[in-house]
């Protein structure tokens, strides 16, 4: 089966967002990260900034916020379960208008069944992680290491939450790519080359 879309999951300060995007533009098909969430808010009951704020908060369950906007409903569904369904829904609507490259958004899992789609995970060495988003978001108030850390940790509790699998498992992606190994050029250039050969014409 040939492929013709691509998942991306990735550590925080991976550079996997970039790579993503620019591994989008050089094949010349749609990129999606934050640019979902337009999708997500007409498949659900919330507009854009409130997804986006839900996006900003800890995983459910982990902080006071969460723990207010995770109450149950008559249904036993939670706003994180619904904006998750609204998530399933915007996905599979891109499959139907052609190939494309998603960042996050549990992506792998829910395109699980689907042959055509090139899973990808981005991670890299902590060191490298640390001062790649020091060089690039600057200092703040939060220690870098507690960024790192909390940053990656929701990842993977709002990925367990939502799939009940394990986030970054190397058994759930065709490929984990080290970008402070292989630089982001070359895992650039390793997406690209995957996804022609297995999509393009051989």
């Amino acid at each position: 089966m040939k492929k013709r879309i691509i998942t991306l999951g990735r550590e925080f300060g991976s550079g996997g967002h970039t790579i993503g995007m620019e591994a989008a533009k050089r094949l010349n098909i749609p990129f999606y990260d934050e640019e979902i969430i337009e999708r997500i808010a007409r498949h659900s009951r919330y507009d854009e900034e409130f997804i986006r704020m839900m996006d900003k908060a800890e995983a459910p369950g982990r902080t006071k916020l969460s723990f207010l906007l995770s109450g149950r409903d008559q249904s036993g569904n939670t706003i994180n379960d619904y904006i998750y369904r609204a998530q399933c829904e915007a996905v599979h609507e891109l499959t139907q208008e052609g190939p494309f490259l998603l960042v996050g958004r549990c992506g792998d899992q829910i395109l699980k069944d689907r042959d055509d789609v090139l899973k990808v995970f981005v991670f890299a060495d902590l060191e490298w992680r640390k001062a790649r988003i020091l060089r690039k978001y600057g200092e703040t108030k939060v220690p870098i290491d507690k960024r790192v850390s909390e940053k990656d940790q929701r990842r993977a509790a709002s990925y367990l939450y939502h799939t009940g699998v394990k986030w970054g498992q190397k058994e759930n992606y065709d490929i984990c790519l080290d970008s402070s190994s292989l630089t982001e050029e070359a895992c650039i250039e390793i997406i690209c080359h995957m996804y022609e050969w297995e999509y393009g014409d051989r």
